[in-house]
């Protein structure tokens, strides 16, 4: 049976517009963000995840670096460095990206802090929101994941299961003056615990394999002019990606033919195209995923 695209709005297929040599398999982190916002313009957005490649130091080739010091007056939001786990990590930590090494599969813990001095955030009507993503991508990376407070409670009196809520709203945290002894600055740990990603660990062959087909949103989303989309394939495939537009027109095949097993990144640079709603469709085998992405210019 044969369906129509213009019939059939949701089957709308893949993003992306780089050449098929850019596509093939990559031994890439399994990779969650975290956004902050605050409601005195303080903004910024984490990702931590494990890489096959990743060591307790910092790897500049996989994107991550030493913090600089935190700005006297303006938001700062960094990874923290875990006792007995520093080596040349420091206590410093990084900017924006922590990929730990790939050694212990069962779980693991990132420690994060992040703060506001400007003199608009130290007021007890401050918010702070934390978002994160939602279980059906958590769950393709790891077990569960968990948020606690590293200080006393007076921030997260509970453990936050990230599966069960995908955002978190923090009320007073930057207050000096009020109840958070934690104040200014928020220190948070997130708990993984990851037993279901296979990993074969034969010499030269490391790489990570999902136990199901998945097509993951793109992040960021909106974007301009780049985002990065991520699939992962239980099995060797034949595999196809395509895009459209808001209208149902195809504007390009990207990659037609077999791939290897494993998590796949494709970085989608947007700067030809215009402003608008685009879908982007995963076919592999039996398997099919439509998500849509905006670019907003």
């Amino acid at each position: 049976m044969k369906v129509h695209l213009s019939n059939q709005l949701a089957l709308f297929s893949v993003l992306v517009i780089l050449p098929l040599s850019t596509m093939t398999a990559q031994w890439s982190s399994s990779t969650v963000w975290l956004k902050i916002n605050d409601d005195a313009g303080g903004h910024d957005s984490l990702v931590f995840g494990y890489h096959v490649l990743a060591t307790y130091c910092t790897d500049n080739a996989l994107g991550e670096n030493q913090s600089p010091p935190y700005p006297p007056d303006g938001f700062s939001a960094v990874f923290m460095g875990i006792p007995s786990r520093e080596k040349c990590f420091t206590s410093l930590g990084m900017i924006k990206k922590d990929l730990r090494d790939f050694s212990s599969p069962k779980k693991d813990t990132f420690d994060i802090n992040f703060q506001n001095m400007a003199p608009a955030a130290q007021s007890l009507n401050v918010s702070v929101i934390l978002r994160w993503p939602g279980r059906s991508f958590l769950s393709q990376r790891c077990d569960s994941m968990f948020m606690v407070d590293r200080a006393d409670g007076s921030v997260l009196p509970n453990r936050i299961d990230m599966f069960a809520q995908d955002s978190l709203v923090l009320r007073g945290v930057y207050d000096t003056l009020g109840t958070n002894s934690t104040s200014p600055s928020v220190r948070i740990r997130i708990l993984e615990y990851r037993t279901n990603l296979v990993v074969d660990a034969a010499p030269g062959q490391e790489r990570i394999t999902p136990k199901h087909f998945a097509l993951q949103q793109n992040y960021p989303n909106p974007f301009n002019p780049s985002t990065t989309i991520s699939y992962g394939l239980p099995h060797r495939s034949h595999v196809s990606l395509t895009l459209y537009n808001l209208l149902g027109v195809k504007i390009k095949t990207i990659a037609e033919g077999d791939q290897d097993a494993g998590v796949h990144n494709v970085v989608l640079d947007a700067s030809a195209l215009a402003s608008g709603v685009y879908y982007y469709r995963l076919q592999a085998g039996e398997y099919t995923q439509t998500k849509k992405a905006v670019i907003l210019k």
